[in-house]
């Protein structure tokens, strides 16, 4: 048969035939020509081999399910809108392919088809194969929806994720640049970094609120100007839902206030309240105890009773079970001369 006879859709089917019947032969020589050879850890000839193997038959089965559901819709003369059947064949041999490649199957199943080995018994694997392939070539069509379906959510997904971080990078940055600002000194919109600090993420809280207690912890003794610089990043965070599980935000918002030029002790009482409140009776070092005891001391003109008293005595004895604020009670002025002045009511008491 010369090829000026042949039509052009004998011709395509003639020669996809014999290119998958030399795939098939390429396969399974090299299966059999790279069998022997033992390389762990190598790409062997006859994994090749065998993969193109598999390919053909899931193929040529798939293309087989696809003339089946093509015989379905038109069980008379499936042929008759040559289009629909050839796109129905197609589908069918993407179809066998994308199911064995989404389903779960052992991969194994493939070298199964050339050794059998007691880690990977393959009994009937080829009927096995076969019969996924025409599911597969069957339900072609709807298989490729669902793929590329998936396939575009997926990319979706990848997109807004994407967009997502873009997102809340650029909040990060500008809530960390309002907060330096702020500790450099400069004038900021108070209001923008409360916002800015409400939209920013929790790493970008955390890594904010780490300068500006760095700040405060390194000027509250020597320059309170700058000290004071944290305080309305404290009060930013604070303002925070994410406050409710972070009692040390309370907790140096009132540090600030009790140390500045014009202390606020009634506020800091309130923070320092708060801060112990939220994180309970676990006490890890005595601070919260000794400063709410120093801020109620500053507040005992206002509260000249011994249940005050009583109250402040009881934070200096949790505070002094720490060695830190047992040696900082012995020194600290204000706690000293507040003992001395009751000493005559409570003897013993700061012993």
């Amino acid at each position: 048969m010369h090829f000026d006879q042949l039509k052009r859709r004998e011709f395509i089917t003639l020669l996809g035939g014999a290119a998958a019947a030399v795939l098939v032969a390429i396969g399974i020589f090299l299966v059999y020509r790279d069998y022997d050879v033992n390389r762990p850890g190598a790409l062997h000839l006859r994994d090749i081999g065998g993969d193109i193997v598999a390919l053909m038959i899931l193929a040529g089965v798939g293309a087989f399910g696809g003339y089946l559901s093509a015989i379905q819709l038109n069980p008379v003369d499936p042929r008759e809108n040559s289009k629909s059947f050839r796109r129905a064949v197609l589908q069918g041999a993407a179809g066998a392919i994308i199911i064995f490649t989404l389903a779960p199957v052992d991969p194994n199943i493939v070298k199964g088809l050339f050794v059998s080995s007691p880690e990977h018994p393959h009994p009937h694997v080829v009927i096995k194969l076969i019969a996924l392939a025409l599911i597969g070539g069957y339900a072609g069509g709807a298989l490729l929806e669902s793929s590329a379906q998936q396939f575009a959510k997926k990319i979706n997904d990848i997109e807004e994720k994407q967009k997502t971080l873009e997102d809340e990078q650029k909040k990060d940055a500008e809530a960390i640049n309002l907060a330096e600002e702020s500790l450099h000194g400069l004038e900021i919109d108070v209001q923008a970094l409360k916002k800015a600090m409400q939209q920013t993420t929790s790493v970008a809280r955390s890594e904010i609120f780490n300068r500006a207690d760095d700040n405060r912890r390194e000027n509250w003794r020597t320059n309170k100007d700058h000290m004071e610089r944290s305080i309305q990043i404290f009060k930013a965070l604070t303002a925070t839902d994410e406050a409710k599980t972070c009692h040390w935000w309370y907790g140096a918002l009132a540090y600030c206030l009790k140390d500045k030029r014009d202390p606020d002790y009634e506020e800091a009482l309130h923070l320092l309240d708060e801060a112990i409140a939220r994180r309970g009776k676990n006490i890890r070092s005595g601070a919260y105890e000794f400063n709410r005891a120093v801020c109620k001391i500053h507040l005992s003109a206002k509260h000249p009773d011994k249940a005050w008293e009583a109250e402040i005595l009881s934070d200096l004895d949790a505070a002094k079970r720490f060695p830190k604020f047992a040696e900082v009670i012995k020194t600290h002025p204000t706690v000293q001369n507040w003992l001395q002045q009751i000493g005559s009511d409570q003897a013993g008491s700061s012993e």
